[in-house]
């Protein structure tokens, strides 16, 4: 069985955009308590999208064949200023490193717990000086190795739940604290590996628990929050409990807000009875339980030319392959542009580096894979 499969797809209709741009104001712009705050306004979703053309280039995985390109439970992939693909594999607790045309180079890492080693990695950031950050979520820490796989530091995080390095390395770290009674709160801020300290800028009030979930179904309640950095330090953060989107300097000063018109989506059909005897079950003050939505999005994600694309939310069945992965992008300060979607299960949020989109794909058999993509 071949190594890796690169695909390009022969030359057909060039992009197709919307002309049919919604007549009137799109947005308006209020300022709340000396807040700037876009208002995007809702737009019917003919008129909204925009039919783009995701071109899948590089393939790296096989379910059979040499080793060196078989996963085992691949949960991250990222990128290097060569083009060097990183697939972080939680299973394997080990990261496999890639040319630009999909030829395995060499393993990172190794299962344990010393310097260098994992437990239970679930994230992988590659800095623009080609550093390697991996985030091991159960032993709170990050390993460090420098862009030829040598191992440079531990840095012990408490709480550690997911993290994000600025352009000025600075370390940005998201941590759970839940106290007796089942209530908390999901921070954000600077973390100080000198003092071993956050210094947090952004909260979210949590309740317990976080997820229902067996081995068919997960349902994440709307409290969780997710972030991602511009090409000028920029901190774009948001709460899933509502579309509304803060603008932080990298010290976590806010400059600005965005939202987007949009009702709360209620736990409906198949996916409500499925989860209904579980929310009865479970005692707390979570003020989701009696009537439980989605999440207003799931992932934050910006592009090379500083949009922002937020990834609609979808209930997650474990073993379902989505057909699509839907989202809406806008502009660097805050403006909706339009709806696009990309036609495979894409996940987790696109990395967009080199003038590619690096992710990872689930294939109908259940199998995952690296890919790159390019937008025509």
């Amino acid at each position: 069985m071949r190594k890796f499969i690169i695909c390009v797809l022969p030359f057909i209709v060039c992009l197709q955009f919307c002309t049919n741009r919604p007549e009137g104001p799109t947005h308006r712009t209020e300022y709340v308590e000396g807040v700037k705050v876009v208002k995007n306004l809702k737009t019917e979703s003919e008129k909204a999208f925009k039919d783009m053309e995701f071109i899948e280039d590089l393939s790296i995985g096989v379910d059979e064949g040499e080793e060196n390109y078989m996963f085992s439970y691949p949960v991250d992939v990222d990128s290097d200023s060569n083009g060097n693909i990183y697939v972080l594999d939680y299973r394997e607790c080990l990261i496999k490193k890639y040319d630009s045309q999909g030829e395995f180079i060499m393993k990172l890492g190794r299962k344990g717990q010393g310097p260098g080693e994992f437990s239970n990695p679930y994230s992988i950031i590659i800095t623009p000086q080609d550093e390697i950050y991996v985030g091991d979520y159960m032993s709170r820490k990050i390993e460090v190795f420098g862009s030829e796989g040598t191992h440079q530091k531990t840095m012990k995080v408490e709480f550690l739940y997911y993290f994000s390095i600025t352009r000025n390395k600075d370390l940005i770290v998201g941590h759970q604290v839940y106290d007796e009674e089942g209530m908390g709160s999901y921070k954000v801020g600077m973390y100080d590996d000198q003092k071993n300290k956050i210094r947090d800028f952004y909260e979210q009030k949590t309740y317990w628990p976080a997820r229902i979930m067996d081995n068919e179904f997960v349902y994440e309640f709307p409290y969780f929050v997710r972030w991602n950095i511009n090409s000028s330090d920029q901190i774009y953060i948001a709460s899933s409990v509502a579309y509304e989107i803060s603008v932080l300097t990298s010290e976590g000063n806010l400059l600005f807000k965005f939202t987007k018109d949009s009702d709360p989506l209620p736990v409906t059909g198949e996916e409500l009875k499925k989860i209904s005897d579980k929310l009865t079950q479970t005692k707390g003050s979570n003020p989701f339980m009696t009537k439980p939505v989605y999440p207003a999005f799931r992932y934050i994600s910006i592009d090379e030319q500083d949009r922002v694309w937020i990834e609609h939310y979808e209930p997650v069945w474990r073993e379902q392959t989505r057909k699509e992965v839907v989202y809406d992008v806008f502009s660097s300060d805050g403006i909706f542009l339009f709806t696009t979607k990309i036609p495979s299960h894409i996940f987790p949020q696109l990395n967009f580096k080199n003038g590619y989109i690096y992710a990872l794909k689930k294939d109908e058999s259940g199998y995952v894979r690296a890919i790159r993509l390019r937008i025509k």
